[in-house]
């Protein structure tokens, strides 16, 4: 039986893109979130996946529980990701459990996340801090539901 070999094109493209985050360690940083397409960074037709599980501390152990919601400050769109576990650290910066990451969401396609710009870090910040509270509340019961866009 003959067998005929053919390159197949690449089915995904990773990349990192920038994000920010706020640990349980006291940490803020800017850190990079590994990110799969199915096409090149420049296309920003395709949905892009960013791999945030990688950006929670405790990692290379399995991160369980991660939820993301898009927040809109001043007309610019983010996306807070974050776990809700009862055995999470507990975050002194922000008064909830576990970490949080922040990423910017694109402008042409808002389901994509994009680099953080110059000055997205104070927003981060900014977002961290007024979304803390909700964060709190929805994490003290299981059953709790936060809507899928906030305005800050």
């Amino acid at each position: 039986m003959p067998q005929s070999r053919k390159a197949l094109p690449q089915a995904s493209v990773h990349f990192t893109v920038k994000g920010f985050r706020i640990s349980s360690s006291n940490t803020q940083a800017t850190i990079n979130v590994v990110t799969v397409a199915s096409r090149p960074p420049q296309d920003h037709s395709q949905v892009r996946l960013p791999l945030v599980e990688y950006g929670f501390e405790g990692w290379p152990q399995r991160q369980q529980c991660i939820h993301d919601l898009d927040v809109v400050h001043k007309g610019k769109r983010f996306r807070v990701f974050f776990q809700r576990h009862q055995h999470l650290g507990w975050n002194s910066t922000l008064a909830v459990r576990g970490d949080l990451v922040i990423m910017r969401v694109g402008k042409k396609n808002v389901k994509n996340v994009v680099n953080f710009r110059s000055g997205d870090a104070k927003c981060a910040r900014l977002i961290a801090r007024r979304f803390a509270p909700r964060l709190a509340w929805f994490q003290g019961r299981p059953g709790r539901r936060l809507e899928s866009v906030m305005q800050l």
